[in-house]
């Protein structure tokens, strides 16, 4: 979950950068505040907690 939205964020940053003279750093900001965005409502969409809580725990014998 997350990888389209990263790396259409990410090639949005880098335009800006390079064909609007964009501040990399402020390109990047941008980025990440939008990336966030895409994965709480992802995160919402598919009811994971936003805290990062266990939905379940399985275990696992080796």
């Amino acid at each position: 979950m997350g990888g389209y939205y990263t790396s259409r964020y990410l090639l949005t940053a880098l335009n800006q950068t390079v064909i609007q003279g964009l501040s990399g750093r402020i390109a990047l900001e941008d980025a990440v505040k939008e990336i966030n965005k895409e994965m709480r409502r992802k995160q919402s969409e598919f009811g994971i907690p936003e805290d990062g809580s266990v939905l379940y725990a399985e275990r696992i014998d080796e």
